[in-house]
């Protein structure tokens, strides 16, 4: 993807999730028109979402955190446009010396040579299915599919300089990616109160960013990987 094309796709995305956000507000039937998301409404919603995520190759996992408003457009369906952020930071480590103390253990002294960060955030328009198992259960469970775009962000700190100049350490993969993201999960709501309540579920994230590089190289980064996480739900929000 070229440059010009990630800046059309990064301007224009946005928009198009808002106008289907505000257009599927009023999809419903006349008891669920009102505000959307933070603009309150008796049918919005805003969601605080904390959990792990961990994408296959040697990334492990990390904290995944989420933020979502969106708007119940009936008693089963709500569409929501989420933010997420994940962060990862590896240490690249060479031992230095081994000593022995005067008690007979060995220490080994190491340094660090450098920081590599990996930094990925998903924009999703997400749709939810949620089953109510009757009028007065406090359990029903959930399923839904998110789509949208994807941004991350390799960076590198070398606290050597030398190491860095010299070349023996290279980081030809650092810099910003960008790419289609796609996810599926389900789970269960538990009702805390009138307006709140608990959502345990589970993930699978579909995301491949890339970045362009010289001679119409592209560089890809490969974020998929399953999750776990729980939220809050604030209704009225």
């Amino acid at each position: 993807m070229t440059n010009r094309r990630k800046v059309i796709t990064i301007i224009t995305l946005p928009v198009m999730l808002i106008l289907s956000l505000t257009a599927a507000s009023y999809a419903g039937s006349f008891n669920y028109r009102s505000g959307f998301g933070f603009m309150g409404g008796s049918n919005s919603y805003t969601e605080i979402k904390v959990g792990y995520y961990n994408p296959k190759g040697d990334l492990n996992g990390g904290l995944l955190l989420g933020l979502a408003t969106g708007s119940q457009v009936d008693e089963s369906v709500s569409l929501s446009l989420e933010v997420n952020f994940w962060r990862k930071v590896f240490e690249k480590k060479i031992p230095v010396d081994v000593d022995t103390s005067i008690i007979g253990v060995p220490t080994t002294t190491t340094k660090v040579l450098y920081k590599h960060t990996v930094n990925y955030i998903p924009v999703l328009l997400t749709l939810k299915f949620e089953l109510p198992v009757g009028p007065e259960a406090p359990i029903s469970p959930f399923a839904g599919v998110s789509a949208g775009y994807a941004f991350s962000y390799i960076s590198y700190k070398f606290n050597d300089p030398s190491v860095a100049e010299s070349g023996v350490i290279t980081s030809p993969d650092k810099g910003f990616y960008g790419g289609w993201n796609w996810r599926v999960f389900g789970g269960a709501s538990i009702m805390l109160g009138s307006m709140s309540k608990l959502n345990l579920g589970v993930l699978y994230n579909g995301a491949k960013v890339s970045k362009s590089e010289s001679d119409g190289i592209e560089r890809e980064l490969d974020l998929k990987g399953f999750g776990l996480y729980a939220s809050i739900s604030l209704l009225g929000m």
